[in-house]
């Protein structure tokens, strides 16, 4: 159903849903919306129990064995998911089709089955990650603690170097900052023999037209005046434009990059920025490599702070607030 399959892959709010969109919108270019194993988001497919039985019962990482039967029928089924789903979109056979699973743990697994002729993986800065975390209230909603028990399970065989290091998470917003560190070696590690380019989230905010231009450029896509005017209302978008919501493809590219210096606690801040230091991980952070949050910025912060956590106890309860903490 495609000649050209393009994976985007990176962290859960990691930004992969507004590149996805940029990306999809070339000419030429078809765009599965949202994930395709995101099941609950998609018209039901006659592999969707099979799908959602594969990645429920595997475990927080996914590999893959050539040898496996298991894995080469698994591996069958999620190609004929997405085949089925490019025909309900598409109704036809198309040139270049994008896909986006922001999940690195199933990268592996994803990258035999699909057989993508480039992947594109997006980082982004923790802090980033922990605030759309927070602010929406996804250490209980995505069940963190949970997977950070898988997670630690498999850790020993993954990346025995982490163990150590692991032992130092004890806020959940920490445990999400390790798993998306790990993520990160299991990429680089994964994706050696695939044609492949790292992007970094906050460069493309800053800077879009010289980064798209290059992201275009290795793609092989046709780069000029044109293909730049189509992305500016996904990249540069007017203020009437702007969307609000958990998957938001048009906001202003400045609050991307930033819009953490002023809606997450200046507490947390400091908290993710110590537990780094202890495990030696080498991240900028405000005022170790970026600019000092500003006394209005912690006002701000600090206001959000107890704003989310008031919806929080309002949604669920003062027990999950508790646990999120």
């Amino acid at each position: 159903m495609w000649n050209n399959l393009l994976l985007i892959s990176g962290h859960r709010r990691s930004g992969s849903t507004w590149l996805a969109a940029v990306l999809g919108s070339a000419d030429g270019v078809n765009l599965i919306p949202y994930e395709p194993i995101w099941l609950t988001q998609q018209p039901e497919t006659p592999q969707a129990n099979a799908v959602q039985n594969w990645w429920q019962s595997r475990g927080w990482y996914i590999p893959y064995d050539d040898s496996s039967v298991t894995d080469t029928e698994d591996a069958k089924i999620l190609v004929a998911h997405l085949e089925w789903l490019c025909r309900y979109y598409f109704n036809r056979p198309v040139d270049t089709l994008v896909i986006k699973e922001p999940h690195p743990n199933w990268l592996e697994f994803l990258v035999n089955a699909f057989r993508p002729n480039k992947v594109v993986y997006i980082r982004r800065h923790p802090l980033g990650i922990i605030n759309s975390y927070d602010e929406n209230g996804l250490y209980h909603k995505w069940g963190v603690e949970e997977e950070w028990y898988e997670f630690c399970q498999q850790l020993p065989s993954l990346l025995p170097q982490l163990v150590p290091l692991s032992l130092h998470a004890h806020h959940v917003m920490e445990k999400v900052a390790f798993m998306n560190h790990a993520g990160d070696l299991l990429q680089e590690r994964i994706l050696t023999s695939i044609p492949h380019l790292v992007v970094e989230y906050e460069t493309l905010c800053v800077e879009p037209q010289k980064e798209f231009a290059r992201l275009y450029r290795w793609l092989g896509w046709a780069w000029d005046q044109r293909a730049w005017e189509k992305l500016v209302p996904l990249v540069v978008p007017d203020d009437t434009s702007i969307e609000k919501g958990f998957i938001e493809v048009r906001k202003r590219s400045i609050e991307r990059a930033t819009a953490w210096r002023n809606e997450l606690a200046p507490h947390l801040v400091k908290r993710l920025r110590r537990f780094f230091t202890k495990i030696g991980l080498e991240t900028p952070f405000p005022g170790a490599g970026l600019p000092s949050l500003t006394r209005e910025e912690q006002l701000m912060g600090s206001r959000r702070y107890l704003s989310r956590r008031r919806a929080y106890l309002q949604q669920f309860g003062f027990r999950a607030m508790l646990s999120s903490r």
